[in-house]
């Protein structure tokens, strides 16, 4: 029972220095590793989870602040993500990949490509394999007196429209759920048993 989120990367970008991500959901924030070396896209592919005693309400959200690493000064804020989560509540997963934006909720050239899932408490949203997509990154929690800004909201018209499967996942997994939960309430009421792979 858990959101689980993936960076996998962040392209446009510009500038000396290496960047980072923190993400922030239910005011627990976790924070990548610094990328130093990447011409215009840097690479993370990190997994960071929440787990979740109560469901996610669809107007919950996540966000993504992407920074300039400074060793001395503060880091540079580069730009913001900030997803509501009402798409993936009714879903369990989705693929999205979105610019960033800046203090002005103005469009940048920068974006971020994520993966999302959700398994609710009561396992009736998003039921996917756990060894397909378990946590196997560095998990920081970030400072818990950090101060969180806002950014825009992405309506859930958009989300949808936006989580197409051309970064999809899990789907060998959620056909392997349900075959096996048509079968176990076929024998249950004294049918026979099916092969769900003759058809194929």
């Amino acid at each position: 029972m858990s959101l689980e989120v993936q960076i996998n990367h962040v392209t446009g970008l510009k500038g000396k220095g290496g960047k980072n991500c923190r993400i922030t959901f239910r005011d627990l924030s976790y924070q990548t590793r610094t990328i130093e070396d990447f011409d215009d896209r840097a690479q993370f592919n990190e997994i960071f989870q929440w787990p979740v005693a109560s469901s996610i309400e669809e107007r919950e959200m996540f966000e993504i602040s992407v920074f300039t690493y400074n060793k001395v000064f503060s880091n540079r804020l580069i730009g913001k993500f900030k997803m509501i989560l009402q798409q993936v509540v009714k879903s369990g997963e989705l693929s999205i990949e979105e610019p960033l934006l800046d203090a002005n909720n103005t469009a940048l050239k920068t974006s971020i490509n994520l993966n999302v899932k959700y398994l609710a408490p009561d396992g009736t949203v998003g039921n996917w394999a756990v060894d397909e997509f378990s946590p196997t990154s560095h998990l920081q929690p970030d400072h818990p007196g950090m101060e969180l800004s806002t950014g825009s909201i992405y309506s859930s018209s958009y989300l949808h429209h936006h989580s197409g499967t051309r970064f999809g996942f899990g789907s060998s997994a959620l056909r392997r759920h349900h075959e096996a939960a048509i079968s176990y309430r076929l024998n249950s009421c004294g049918g026979e048993d099916v092969d769900m792979n003759s058809n194929r």
